[in-house]
């Protein structure tokens, strides 16, 4: 395996001379995905004769990828910015009224909620827990209400959406921007191609008659909250009506 990853850089690397683009030897790193208890340790690795320094943590376009891919790092740092600027929001609101606190938080507490969430939003339920938690205390924040008081009476007072209708209608807006084709390619070469039913035999059920979409079946359990696989059981209507339009 170190010989094929070498020879991989290799090829990166006079692919890099040749466009004259050099690299940055001091940002590349390796990592290792895994979930085994003890990970493995990776072969020594080099670009132009320079050892690549392994890492257990990295970060990509601000989210921080780790070895077991949990998202609980990342999400610890989300929610220490997040309730930073949630302290900030009860310190001004003896001074601000209810629209501008509202303002506040749909300007930066809300991107820090958003970024990334289709991404991460396959994290554990203790982690959507959390981030219910911080919503919770911002709505606080903003109408005054005491500790306690109802989270669906709050939010329904302010008009925001829980966390996890946020996270589930950015799932959505992606799935239908995949399909439009407005992402790349091989993200619409993942969706199932529906198939139509030969329809000279009765159906007992009428919806059978349309499109039908073939759920992927998983090996793994944890293989089940993949974006695609857990979009087939949650939004296979959507889809359909994306496809006959």
């Amino acid at each position: 395996m170190a010989s094929d990853l070498n020879n991989d850089l290799i090829v990166i690397e006079k692919w890099s001379q040749h466009w004259k683009l050099p690299l940055n030897i001091s940002k590349c790193e390796a990592m290792l995905l895994t979930l085994k208890p003890v990970p493995a340790v990776l072969p020594r690795l080099y670009v132009a004769n320079n050892p690549i320094r392994q890492s257990t943590v990295h970060k990509h376009l601000g989210l921080l990828l780790t070895i077991r891919m949990d998202w609980t790092t990342y999400i610890d740092n989300i929610l220490l910015r997040i309730n930073k600027l949630i302290e900030l929001l009860k310190l001004h609101s003896r001074m601000l009224n209810r629209q501008a606190l509202d303002v506040i938080y749909k300007s930066f507490v809300l991107p820090c909620f958003s970024y990334g969430c289709v991404v991460f939003n396959s994290t554990t339920e203790y982690n959507l827990e959390r981030f219910q938690s911080a919503q919770y205390g911002a709505a606080l924040a903003v109408t005054g209400a005491v500790y306690g008081s109802s989270s669906e009476s709050i939010l329904s007072d302010l008009g925001w959406s829980c966390i996890r209708d946020i996270f589930k209608q950015r799932r959505i807006v992606t799935y239908h921007t995949i399909i439009v084709r407005q992402k790349p390619d091989y993200l619409f070469g993942l969706i199932p191609t529906p198939t139509h039913p030969n329809l000279n035999y009765n159906l007992r059920s009428q919806s059978a008659t349309g499109p039908q979409l073939s759920i992927s079946k998983c090996r793994l359990e944890w293989l089940n909250i993949h974006f695609f696989i857990a979009f087939q059981a949650d939004g296979i209507v959507y889809l359909l009506v994306c496809y006959l339009r």
